[in-house]
Order: structure tokens, then C-alpha cells, then sequence
């Protein structure tokens, strides 16, 4: 996780981020997307997804993420051995490019 990126920058649609959510303890990791077309005008939020659509709680459920709330963003996800088989195609764990 690279925590100083956004101090300078906006975060941007597709980017991975790691958030604050509810307390400073719980973190949640997901991705940026655009508003949907009946929610656009949110003021300086970001509207985050899991890749995992199914099952995901992101801003369908919670809203939008202020920038403050943003704690870095996710360049490489490693997996221990006993995953190596989760990158299968068609599945929803991808590498990040």
C-alpha cells in the first residue's frame, strides 16, 4: 500500500484504495468507480465498489468516501501458497496491473 500518493493528487476512477470505515481500526479495500447516473452530484466523495459485486458493502450500502477517510492505494496484493490456485480464469481475484 502506498500511503502518500493521494497527498497531492486526486484519487481516480480505477484506482484501489484502502479506507477508514466507521473507526480508525476497520479498513476496507475497494475500488473507484463512477457515481451512478442517479447519484452523480456527490459533493468531493468517491464511489467505491468491490470487485466481488455479489456480496460486496460498498457505497451501494454505505454511500460515498471522503478523501480525508483515504489511507493509500493498493499497488500489490500477495497471496500465501495454499491460494496460488485462486487465479484461475473467469474468477474474481485478478492481477493488478
Amino acid at each position: 500500500m502506498i500511503s502518500w500518493v493521494y497527498k497531492n493528487e486526486d484519487a481516480k476512477k480505477g484506482d484501489i484504495i484502502v479506507f477508514q470505515y466507521r473507526t480508525k481500526n476497520q479498513w476496507l479495500v475497494k475500488r473507484i468507480a463512477d457515481w451512478p447516473k442517479n447519484k452523480q452530484s456527490q459533493n468531493a466523495t468517491y464511489f467505491v465498489l468491490g470487485d466481488n459485486s455479489k456480496a460486496s458493502h460498498d457505497s451501494r450500502n454505505f454511500g460515498g468516501i471522503e478523501r480525508d477517510k483515504i489511507v493509500g492505494e493498493v499497488k500489490l496484493v500477495l497471496l500465501g501458497i495454499n491460494n496460488k490456485n485462486q487465479f484461475i480464469e473467469g474468477s474474481y481475484l485478478q492481477k493488478i496491473q
